[in-house]
């Protein structure tokens, strides 16, 4: 297996959100879609959410982990039919995979948990809406398509204690930094531009004995969205099939679970 190293890229959207000159703003979107066609993967900054509202997060986090193992699986995502709760180790199991994930997550969309998770959780998810819907701008100027387009990319942010390896075999590990969001390209947007933005896969490396916690945002866009960049594609198949489809291939679920299994998305 190869190895990769390279450097995330970085762009700066205070150049795009307040500026006014039609050159930086133009400057700014070609940067974004010359990431989205070499790597699939690019940081941005000045991107608006508070540095207190992201430490807060984060601190919620790990109060909730820190927790027991027993009042955690209380929340497990398998006590419900729409999937949102606990997942412990192990219990993301992708078929034909060798290693079970040992990652712990919490799933939630907006049906947020209560108590002291609950407040932090709404700021930084306000807080999230408001920046994928000012950045889907830059993702769609660049595709050359009307704004009705979907955006399909994930936003994670993430403490420090590691990086996010992507595809082609393997990539070196980049430490985060404070204050930027990384955020990669999912699949859908790869099959919708035929190739042109790219999808790659990635994984998370941290040392032993560190700890590492990440807030992923999923961004689905319309759920009855079928492909609107390439009228040669008849597959018919709309944003919630495919993400359905995924869904049971990264979770091992029987037969007779898969028809309660929900799919939420994010409105826009």
């Amino acid at each position: 297996m190869t190895v990769t190293k390279i450097e995330i890229p970085n762009i700066d959207m205070r150049d795009y959100y307040e500026r006014t000159s039609p050159t930086s703003k133009e400057e700014v979107v070609a940067h974004v879609r010359t990431t989205c066609l070499e790597h699939g993967f690019f940081q941005i900054e000045g991107h608006g959410v508070s540095l207190d509202i992201q430490r807060y997060m984060l601190a919620a986090c790990k109060t909730f982990f820190d927790l027991p193992i027993d009042e955690k699986t209380e929340l497990s995502l398998y006590k419900n039919t729409w999937r949102r709760g606990y997942e412990g180790p192990g219990e993301q199991e992708p078929f034909h995979a060798v290693l079970l994930d040992q990652k712990e997550a919490f799933f939630m969309g907006r049906d947020f948990p209560r108590d002291q998770f609950r407040r932090p959780v709404e700021e930084y998810f306000d807080a999230l809406l408001k920046l994928g819907h000012r950045e889907k701008v830059d993702l769609i100027v660049g595709m050359a398509n009307p704004p009705s387009v979907l955006d399909f990319f994930t936003r994670a942010r993430q403490a420090r204690a590691g990086g996010l390896p992507r595809g082609h075999g393997a990539m070196d590990p980049r430490p985060a930094v404070e204050d930027r969001f990384v955020i990669n390209l999912g699949d859908m947007v790869q099959r919708w531009t035929d190739g042109e933005y790219q999808s790659n896969l990635h994984r998370v490396i941290i040392k032993a004995g560190t700890e590492r916690f990440s807030v992923p945002a999923f961004w689905y866009g319309d759920l009855e969205a079928t492909n609107p960049l390439n009228p040669s594609d008849t597959s018919g198949e709309n944003v919630q099939e495919f993400i359905r489809k995924k869904f049971y291939q990264d979770y091992s679920l029987p037969l007779e679970s898969r028809g309660t299994a929900a799919v939420v998305g994010v409105a826009n």
